[in-house]
């Protein structure tokens, strides 16, 4: 009897002890101010090098010529070399900087610089101090169509390019080009628009954009592989497609949570929309469409990025109340329409952004003083407040880049620096409940599979991690509650030994299980 109460007080202090440390372990965030810097000259685009140094360019235009100058901050010294012509270009006619023929796109460590001319397109390939003009000739675009909608930088190389009547991929390496489509297949109908865009590294889409709604033209989207490959064709006559427009991010990549993408895709008629999009096994595109469910006439989109693994930011300013409001959804939000969370955050201008795969901030400047408003994995009930006194006589749009845990702000004329650093503790990773989720065999050997099983049926999805918190591998559970795991990731390598998490999410459960995998 005595052994079993000492068992019994053993236990129950061990429990009390791990829930101490849970609670006493837990990091914080720390948000302080490293200052700013007077940009000295101007410039028209910038971007962050991957030492940290960030690279400025100024371009000054004339009829017939163009000229390069660059820039940069230097992290190490905390100071900006001086201003430098690089290269000057000449014999051009008509050449302006006009941004209804200018696009800016900056992928691949490299930026390039579209400008469209009456027949031709010039593509500016700039790599630090080496800039390289590709002249494209003879070159028809339709008319009244928007120039950044018409082109894509959809390899380092290469170039989509959409004409009157032909889709193009250009080489920029050997001046070569493939037709990919001509003809009906390119040009649009009454009420629709043409628009070419990037589906990640391996794809992209040509689209005839239907903006009519019911009784117009249905939407057309050809899907490319990056080589020029049509996989697919997809006809749609869904009503919030027809009533939308597609909102390319020029220049940049569309975010990717569990392998689904997020577009912008506003509606005519109201303000809000995206579209959810991925590629599945048979090279075909699985759409959903989606709106907020409440006030979607109201508010319109300002910002938003993904978060954490599985999580999606959105930022909205409703006219009503003339307020904003942040909204944390799960990925895929096919099987969970609502948001988990919703803040209140203002009625100030925001700029949201990611720090880190574990905490986003939104950021405002009221009375000289920045207001940042941070969301974190560890405490997503509560949106963190922190208030830093900056002397700000400057209307402020900023240009967010992050350095490791510094976040730089740029503006016109200064460059802001914070550090928003998690503080103390340990390498925090949520845990759920778990007690309706079965793995075996626990441990595993790599040259087994791994069998998991929950105490019910449901519709969801099956996530894996590794201990890091990176993404493996996901899996759909269809009205089922068993899965077979093969030990590899979603690029179909085979995954190596340690400590792996599965977490199943649908509209019952939310809940995690450990796995160990052994040689």
């Amino acid at each position: 009897m005595v052994h079993y109460i000492l068992k019994l007080f053993i236990s129950l202090l061990s429990f009390l002890l791990i829930a101490t440390v849970s609670i006493y372990a837990q990091t914080s965030i720390e948000v302080t101010s490293l200052g700013s810097i007077t940009i000295p000259y101007p410039f028209e685009y910038s971007f962050m090098r991957s030492n940290g140094d960030v690279q400025f360019y100024h371009v000054v235009y004339s009829n017939s010529s163009i000229q390069f100058y660059e820039f940069h901050y230097q992290k190490q010294l905390d100071s900006f070399t001086q201003i430098e012509l690089i290269c000057t270009f000449a014999g051009f006619s008509g050449l302006n900087g006009s941004p209804e023929t200018t696009d800016w796109v900056f992928k691949f460590e490299k930026l390039y610089l579209l400008k469209k001319l009456s027949s031709n397109l010039l593509c500016f390939v700039i790599d630090y101090n080496n800039v390289t003009l590709i002249n494209i000739p003879n070159v028809l675009f339709p008319q009244f169509e928007q120039f950044q909608r018409l082109v894509e930088v959809v390899t380092e190389n290469e170039i989509a390019i959409v004409e009157n009547n032909r889709l193009l991929l250009y080489d920029l390496n050997n001046s070569t080009f493939q037709v990919l489509l001509e003809g009906q297949s390119v040009e649009c109908m009454f009420g629709q628009s043409p628009v070419v865009w990037s589906l990640g590294f391996n794809y992209f889409v040509y689209s005839k954009d239907s903006q009519l709604g019911m009784g117009g033209p249905e939407e057309v989207w050809y899907l490319f592989t990056t080589e020029g490959v049509l996989v697919n064709t997809m006809i749609s006559s869904n009503i919030d497609l027809l009533l939308s427009v597609i909102n390319t991010q020029s220049g940049s990549m569309f975010p990717k949570v569990l392998d689904h993408w997020y577009i912008n895709h506003p509606q005519i008629l109201m303000t809000d929309g995206f579209l959810e999009c991925s590629v599945n096994d048979q090279d075909s595109l699985d759409l959903y469409y989606f709106y907020k469910s409440y006030f979607p006439e109201h508010e319109w989109c300002t910002g938003f990025c993904s978060f954490w693994t599985d999580k999606l930011l959105f930022l909205y300013y409703n006219d009503v109340l003339e307020t904003q409001f942040l909204y944390i959804y799960n990925s895929p939000m096919a099987l969970q329409t609502l948001p988990i969370q919703t803040y209140n955050v203002g009625n100030s201008p925001q700029l949201l952004t990611k720090i880190s795969e574990r905490i986003s901030i939104i950021v405002t400047t009221t009375n000289n003083c920045f207001h940042f408003g941070v969301f974190w994995i560890d405490n997503l009930t509560n949106m963190l407040s922190y208030n830093i006194p900056i002397n700000v006589s400057e209307s402020l749009e900023f240009i967010p880049f992050v350095d490791g845990n510094i976040l730089r702000l740029l503006t016109a004329n200064n460059m802001y620096s914070f550090n928003i650093n998690e503080t103390s503790g340990t390498d925090n990773v949520i845990l759920y409940n778990n007690n309706i989720i079965d793995v075996y065999p626990n441990p595993v050997s790599l040259s087994q599979q791994l069998t998991i099983s929950t105490n019910k049926n449901c519709n969801g999805v099956l996530e894996i991690y590794n201990i890091k918190g990176q993404h493996i591998k996901t899996y759909e559970l269809v009205n089922s509650n068993k899965c077979i795991w093969d030990l590899s990731d979603k690029y179909r390598q085979k995954v190596s030994t340690g400590v792996y998490l599965i977490r199943i999410r649908s509209s019952l459960n939310n809940s995690l299980k450990k796995v160990l995998l052994i040689k």
